[in-house]
């Protein structure tokens, strides 16, 4: 959803109204339930590598998930939204989709692994969140979080409501092709919506473009469509110019995603957010640390650190088998000019939510844009 959030930013850019429901909101839930201790009961008793015990702790999971309910004051907000998107759109139905962190890296991509619930209405709301967000246990997403190391509790689902649209054509553009040249992109579509294709349970017209402009079109095979002609090879062009546009702007990989490139707070802030997601989820596979190296911060600070020697940050009398360090026992200067900073100022714990105006106000980030 961060994601479509930029998109919005570009010029000719448009994008279905809606709403992001949080990772605050989706742990405010699973800690009114203590879903947490239960689904980790559960882990210590499956056995991955025995699929019938795999699905059958899978359901069970996403069965408890479903069943329970949402805090009182989390139900109104989603309502209020839904009926706040409805008041310019009559008979308003909406996709939900899963928005989970980590969910779209260069070297983990969890595309296809999660729920999307399609033609929502305000009845069918709560149930189809409830669904999204069980999706997270389903026996493949499960078993990927377990190969890539992810702890179900450091992957939390946000999840976005989007306006349905009655779309004449839909597809997917890929701005580097699966199969075509490194100098290429892939645009396939079809008529009417985009469930078939995304599943690849419809036939689609497969584009090939070059990724440079002016795009030129390389190959394409039609299929005969009722409609007639579905895209104009400008209007092709034209996605071809945007799918560019978007790398970009989202890619980390790309080159133009760099410090120097940041024109506004808002980019320093995508910019550092890009890269410390990259870095925690990159620094298992660049380091081999033994067991119990990361030593629990000694501090007031209502927070729990944890840290990490990379080398010499320690004072040479720490003893390294203690569980848990304090700030004196370390060396670093960057890092004690760090820890300086962050207790310049303060630290409180939040505040507790206050009926509709408190901790949800804050958690369900409102998107009403076109």
């Amino acid at each position: 959803m961060a994601n479509l959030g930029e998109v919005g930013t570009l010029s000719g850019m448009r994008l279905p109204p809606g709403f992001a429901i949080t990772s605050a909101a989706t742990q405010r839930f699973f800690h009114h339930n203590k879903l947490y201790p239960a689904i980790n009961h559960i882990f210590q008793q499956m056995d991955i590598a025995n699929l019938e015990n795999l699905y059958t702790k899978s359901a069970n999971i996403r069965e408890m998930i479903r069943n329970c309910q949402l805090p009182s004051e989390l139900e109104a907000l989603l309502y209020q939204q839904f009926d706040a998107l409805a008041t310019t759109r009559p008979n308003l139905l909406v996709a939900v989709r899963s928005s989970a962190l980590g969910e779209d890296l260069g070297q983990a991509s969890l595309a296809g692994l999660y729920h999307t619930e399609l033609q929502i209405d305000r009845a069918h709301l709560i149930e189809a969140y409830k669904a999204v967000l069980a999706s997270k246990y389903s026996p493949p997403a499960i078993s990927y979080h377990l190969a890539k190391g992810y702890r179900h509790e450091e992957t939390e689902m946000c999840v976005g409501c989007l306006a349905m649209i009655d779309a004449v054509c839909s597809g997917i553009c890929y701005s580097r092709s699966i199969g075509g040249g490194v100098d290429t992109l892939d645009i396939f579509f079809a008529g009417g919506s985009a469930k078939g294709i995304v599943d690849d349970t419809r036939s689609t017209h497969p584009f090939l473009l070059e990724r440079t402009p002016p795009h030129r079109l390389v190959q394409r095979a039609l299929l005969q469509e009722p409609q007639g002609e579905l895209l104009t090879d400008a209007q092709t062009v034209a996605l071809a110019a945007m799918a560019m546009d978007l790398e970009n702007l989202i890619n980390p990989a790309a080159p133009e995603f760099q410090a120097a490139n940041c024109r506004t707070m808002h980019d320093i802030a995508r910019f550092c957010h890009e890269r410390s997601v990259i870095e925690m989820f990159d620094f298992g596979a660049r380091y081999h640390f033994d067991r119990g190296v990361a030593k629990r911060m000694l501090d007031s600070m209502p927070l729990e650190w944890w840290v990490i020697n990379l080398d010499d940050g320690y004072n040479p009398d720490f003893a390294l088998e203690r569980p848990e360090i304090a700030i004196t026992d370390i060396v670093s200067n960057p890092m004690l000019a760090l820890w300086e900073g962050m207790h310049a100022v303060a630290w409180e714990p939040p505040p507790r939510p206050a009926g509709h105006h408190g901790l949800f106000s804050a958690a369900i980030g409102d998107a009403h844009r076109s």
